[in-house]
């Protein structure tokens, strides 16, 4: 069986590597087991997979050290990292603990204008970023994954006219297969979020449209946050906005919220 990583655990494993390696120059793969609490093997696999495309070295001694590829991709994720998580306390008022953990679901994701914007509105609040980080995260296992979410989503804001949506309808407009459609309609159904009609039709249910509606609830703030405090432009906005949304918890999100909602009040 193939073994695989996706690219969001990826950059966490190189970051981790990175802050292992400012606390001693010999970073083994039972240090990053503990760090990430996971077991060695899922390290050793994962490490393998780094070493063959020239992002680690393996040296004598089971040590494990970034090649300069591997580091620039540490450190710009890093850097994401600690800016993402001093806009996350000071914008949501949340702890560090949690602006670590959502941070590092965020900084894989977002985009680099997206970021540039963050810093202009830290440096207009008077915020420094800090200068170190001590913690990363492996992607935590979701009830449904972001692109369920993307996919009821779209079913929600295609049919909110009344419009009939078919598999072939959304496949056009989310620009994939309609194989792939097909199976991430089964497995909507199969969650108790969506039906078929009749004639094809994908019908959410009110499950999958309180679950869709909250989502793009979220899309709209995020958007609007994105474009009006950070300067971003509407597009990438749109985009970025797009990809935060099925990744903040629950708590950052209401902070952001709060903070949108004051600023329109104010404006």
């Amino acid at each position: 069986m193939a073994i695989y990583i996706d690219s969001e655990s990826e950059e966490n494993y190189l970051e981790t590597i990175l802050i292992l390696s400012t606390i001693s120059p010999f970073v083994r793969g039972v240090d990053i087991a503990s760090k990430l609490n996971i077991s060695r093997p899922s390290v050793s696999r994962a490490v393998g997979l780094l070493r063959d495309k020239g992002l680690v070295i393996l040296e004598k001694g089971a040590f494990i050290t970034l090649t300069e590829e591997g580091k620039r991709i540490a450190r710009k994720v890093a850097s994401y990292h600690r800016v993402l998580r001093s806009f996350l306390v000071h914008v949501a008022c949340i702890s560090q603990e949690k602006a670590d953990i959502d941070a590092c679901r965020i900084e894989h994701v977002v985009s680099a204008s997206t970021i540039q914007g963050i810093k202009s509105f830290l440096k207009r609040e008077n915020v420094l970023p800090g200068n170190t980080i001590d913690s990363s995260h492996l992607p935590e296992i979701r009830e449904l994954n972001e692109s369920g979410e993307n996919y009821i989503e779209h079913i929600y804001m295609m049919t909110r006219d009344g419009k009939r949506v078919r598999s072939t309808d959304l496949a056009k407009t989310l620009e994939v297969s309609r194989a792939s459609i097909s199976r991430a309609m089964d497995v909507l159904c199969h969650l108790g979020l969506l039906e078929r009609g009749e004639k094809g039709e994908l019908i959410l249910t009110p499950a999958g449209e309180e679950k869709a509606r909250g989502i793009y609830a979220r899309h709209v703030v995020l958007t609007g946050f994105l474009e009006k405090i950070l300067g971003v432009s509407p597009k990438i906005a749109e985009k970025d906005a797009c990809r935060i949304e099925h990744m903040l918890s629950e708590e950052t999100f209401n902070g952001i919220r709060a903070f949108w909602e004051k600023h329109q009040e104010s404006s």
